[in-house]
């Protein structure tokens, strides 16, 4: 990990968010022009055709003053290349189309490839128990970026919460890190959020859901991983805790009505929660809030004082068990859309 001058996050802080906030509104206006946009259907909540290409601007600024701000290190290669395959990927799918197999088996082998270049998940740390993965290093580091973008991808439904949500984990690992590529990246989304924020003016896209959801893939493994290379699963779980509850509860909803999982439905959190009257505005900063508090708990049970991995834990899963409670029972309770 390079180490930089408290300048250096400053100045590439600010370029990012400036030149974030320029391109957002440029490709905006081009999406617009050409009528590259999100219509408006039964299953979606915006009242207009807005663009999604949102996740552009965001992937561009991160990629063009990381670049400008430091010296190119060889070993990040990998890393930067997995951004690109995972931006394309979605980006390809925001303009033309893929059907959801294709787009698993594209993310299977980019996953593949970063196991390949030896970013792998060996040796895990749960509950003061460390368990070396073996033969299975590789499998759960493919499922753990899969599952990551996809998760991201799921909670990019209403206005500003994708953006917002992982905003607020991606401040939370800077705090515990010094990666100048997080900092970069949260300015791009911070952003990003302005025009999101409801009513949102742009959408992120799959090309910016899948960006970031292997960033934080990366990062939620990088910062939970101590100097032994044992990783400290919860707390990595923590960090994206809000969409792995939403990609649960879709699962477990979708397997129930016997739908096939990757079928879009009215299920969401965010849909449980405007069907019962709250505002986009309140929904977005409810569930970016539950976000925060679980971000905070993982952020205590990574100090690894005794009571405050306790608060950590049994906090966190008070928090789960009340999404659960208010979610689960209301979203099978109402009738899905598909």
């Amino acid at each position: 990990m390079m180490h930089h001058t408290v300048s250096v996050y400053v100045t590439s802080s600010a370029l990012a968010f400036l030149s974030s906030a320029l391109l957002i509104y440029l490709i905006r206006l081009f999406s617009l022009r050409f009528e590259i946009l999100d219509h408006v259907s039964e299953r979606k909540i915006h009242q207009q055709p807005t663009s999604r290409l949102g996740g552009v601007a965001v992937f561009i600024s991160t990629f063009s003053v990381f670049f400008f701000s430091q010296p190119f290190v060889r070993e990040q290669t990998p890393f930067l290349w997995g951004c690109l395959a995972s931006f394309v990927l979605g980006f390809y799918d925001d303009i033309k189309g893929l059907s959801s197999n294709i787009k698993l088996i594209f993310q299977i082998l980019l996953s593949l490839l970063v196991c390949w270049a030896g970013f792998v998940i060996q040796d895990v740390r749960l509950f003061g128990f460390v368990w070396n993965l073996g033969l299975l290093s590789w499998p759960v580091t493919i499922f753990w970026f899969v599952a990551c973008m996809n998760a991201i991808n799921l909670i990019d439904g209403s206005d500003g919460l994708c953006a917002g949500v992982v905003s607020v984990s991606a401040a939370c690992l800077l705090c515990l890190s010094s990666y100048l590529f997080l900092a970069v990246f949260l300015s791009t989304l911070i952003a990003f959020v302005v025009y999101n924020f409801p009513p949102a003016s742009i959408f992120m896209g799959d090309g910016g859901s899948y960006f970031i959801g292997f960033v934080m893939a990366f990062y939620a493994i990088s910062v939970s991983s101590n100097a032994l290379g044992e990783t400290d699963f919860l707390v990595a779980i923590l960090f994206l805790a809000l969409p792995f509850t939403d990609t649960f509860l879709t699962i477990l909803r979708r397997f129930k009505a016997g739908i096939p999982i990757f079928s879009p439905d009215t299920g969401h959190i965010h849909h449980c929660l405007l069907r019962r009257g709250i505002s986009k505005e309140k929904t977005m900063l409810l569930l970016v809030g539950a976000q925060g508090v679980f971000s905070l708990f993982a952020c205590l049970i990574y100090w690894g004082n005794y009571w405050s991995v306790v608060l950590g834990i049994v906090g966190s899963l008070i928090l789960f068990s009340f999404l659960v409670r208010e979610v689960l029972f209301l979203s099978m309770a109402q009738p899905m859309k598909s």
